[in-house]
């Protein structure tokens, strides 16, 4: 079992878009950083959070504020960390993955010619915000894990079965997030989690998609994406990893 979701005291940090603006103003707005891990790695996220808004303007937002957009898996540790917590951050979380979800820069590429679905961190986005299906294709290199489309069905998947399935350990970027994954689905009422794919049984050319999560009026946890142009997703910037504690970023 992994260790019970724990709150770290808060860090204040000053974002580089506002430092060039320090002398002349004098309200100064900040983030919070949340900490969590991530493939043993600490990571900070930065609240408030954005949107809602589609994934694009989600992307430019937090690029804005340089921070870096999370991915699949990221997104998976940091929901697992603070689902159903009793801090305020951690309830505005909770709202959110009932009532909108959290969208995660991850590309999906479901491919009828090989029956693979490819899973490329840091998509691109048209103009409409939808996910670029061209440049995905072209960087099927870069793709850090395939699943077989027979792992792929619209529907729910019981719980004792979520840890193995390699669609979810694709999404959560490993076995451990699979099984943060598992974790995620036992504070629900339903206690399944569900695939939010397209058909691949009827695809006749490839279709992309951005990775999301949520967990629909608690009814279970919906794992997959839209096609990147739904705009009631939310996200989170995550703060660079090198940064000094007492550091100003």
């Amino acid at each position: 079992m992994l260790p019970s979701p724990s709150y770290h005291n808060p860090k204040v940090f000053i974002l580089n878009s506002q430092r060039k603006f320090m002398d002349k103003q004098r309200i100064h707005r900040v983030r919070t950083a949340m900490d969590f891990t991530h493939l043993d790695r600490k990571l900070k996220a930065a609240y408030p959070f954005y949107g809602p808004a589609n994934s694009k303007t989600l992307l430019e937002k937090i690029r804005s504020d340089s921070l870096k957009e999370p991915t699949s898996g990221q997104v998976v540790s940091f929901v697992h960390e603070y689902f159903k917590g009793e801090e305020p951050e951690s309830q505005e979380l909770t709202r959110i993955m009932r009532d909108r979800h959290f969208k995660a820069f991850t590309g999906i590429l479901y491919d009828p010619k090989t029956q693979l679905a490819y899973f490329i961190d840091n998509p691109e986005f048209n103009e409409r915000s939808i996910v670029d299906k061209g440049n995905l294709i072209k960087r099927l290199n870069e793709s850090y894990a395939q699943v077989p489309f027979e792992h792929i069905k619209i529907g729910p998947i019981e719980r004792k079965k979520i840890a193995k399935h390699p669609y979810i350990i694709a999404f959560a970027h490993g076995e451990e997030g699979a099984e943060k994954t598992t974790e995620l689905v036992s504070k629900n009422t339903v206690k399944e989690a569900f695939l939010w794919v397209p058909n691949v049984s009827n695809l006749r050319k490839p279709e992309a998609r951005i990775a999301a999560l949520n967990s629909y009026c608690g009814g279970g946890l919906f794992v997959g994406g839209d096609r990147g142009d739904l705009c009631g997703g939310c996200a989170f910037g995550l703060f660079p990893t090198n940064i000094n504690k007492s550091q100003k970023a």
